[in-house]
């Protein structure tokens, strides 16, 4: 099976078509959701999930403490189940808001269940409607045109991301996230995806190691993790200026450093990437502006004006799941059966 023959493939491909209806959509889906938080006036916010909806809650976390000026933090759904007692400290009104795919995994229906047997209230997003988590939420928002066939996460990650953060947005009283994205990745994919499969065929990679601060943290976690799913490959996240405490030592000419750059740290985290570029490694940025970039000598450099970090995060995303696909192509993997893992985890 070629890649563009695989399941995986179209639903990355597939991305602007359904972020142009995410973002239509977008209004009416969050209604409940935006109308609840103005009036219930939450002391914390607590994002929870598994797996990529985990790492899609690290970077909601970040995009509401920053935006909405409330506490907010990630936490894998195992630690609700098994620590709760360090989480469910105090008398702060909490908000438990649940991240799955399916709506049916089952830590996520787990901790579900235990939050509202609390008396804790919990929302969710999920790409399924008729599912245990949005039967157990208070308040759901489903984006059932997300939803997968592939077992691998891409679009329903983007597209929850893009539900949130409009809502966020919203939320703060300045929605940037519109169809110019749309536009904006659709544009980057038809200049880019060449380049991107080049960089993996022209080199011998063996770790891929990505960057990210602030909301794209998350996004580069994301991208570690899909590296794993999708390539077997070695792949390593950190945040940028903690990529100098030790892990440096292992770059080399077949390590691929991967920056998803903050606007508000990038001059700092480009002379990061130019000392990587030093040491023999690979380097790969992604970031908005239209500054020259020459003297950085990156590997590629994907650039448009005018993205929010949270655009960053997601163009960036799109790019890593193209690689993804080409690099297990090279390894002769089958994108729609990834090894080991199924859809839904289930215990």
């Amino acid at each position: 099976m070629t890649v563009s023959e695989s399941i995986t493939y179209k639903e990355i491909k597939s991305q602007p078509k359904v972020w142009k209806k995410v973002i239509d959509q977008c209004p009416d889906k969050i209604e409940s959701f935006v109308n609840h938080l103005k009036q219930e006036n939450y002391d914390e916010i607590i994002f929870v999930g598994c797996g990529t909806s985990y790492y899609l809650a690290q970077s909601l976390a970040f995009i509401y403490s920053e935006k909405l000026k409330v506490r907010a933090f990630a936490v894998p759904a195992s630690e609700i189940l098994f620590h709760d007692n360090a989480y469910l400290l105090g008398t702060a009104k909490k908000l438990f808001h649940l991240i799955s795919r399916s709506g049916d995994t089952s830590e996520i229906v787990s901790a579900a269940k235990k939050l509202k047997a609390k008396n804790y209230t919990v929302s969710a997003v999920t790409c399924r409607s008729a599912s245990s988590l949005a039967e157990a939420a208070d308040l759901t928002i489903a984006i059932n045109e997300a939803d997968e066939e592939s077992v691998v996460m891409t679009r329903s990650f983007t597209s929850m991301f893009i539900t949130m953060v409009y809502a966020a947005e919203q939320l703060a009283g300045a929605v940037t996230i519109d169809k110019q994205i749309v536009e904006a990745v659709s544009n980057i994919i038809d200049v880019y995806e060449e380049r991107v499969m080049k960089l993996i065929n022209n080199n011998t990679i063996e770790t891929f190691v990505f960057l990210g601060s602030g909301s794209l943290y998350g996004v580069a976690n994301e991208a570690m993790l899909k590296m794993k799913e999708m390539t077997i490959s070695n792949s390593e996240v950190f945040h940028p200026f903690e990529y100098r405490h030790g892990p440096m030592s292992l770059v080399s000419e077949k390590v691929l450093v991967t920056l998803f750059t903050s606007i508000d740290a990038s001059q700092e985290e480009l002379q990061l990437l130019k000392e990587m570029k030093g040491l023999n490694g690979k380097t790969l940025v992604i970031k908005s502006g239209d500054k020259d970039l020459s003297d950085f000598n990156t590997d590629l450099t994907v650039q448009v004006n005018g993205l929010t970090n949270e655009q960053v995060g997601l163009i960036g995303l799109v790019l890593v799941q193209l690689m993804g696909c080409y690099i297990a192509e090279h390894k002769g993997l089958n994108l729609d059966k990834p090894r080991n893992l199924t859809q839904v985890v289930k215990l």
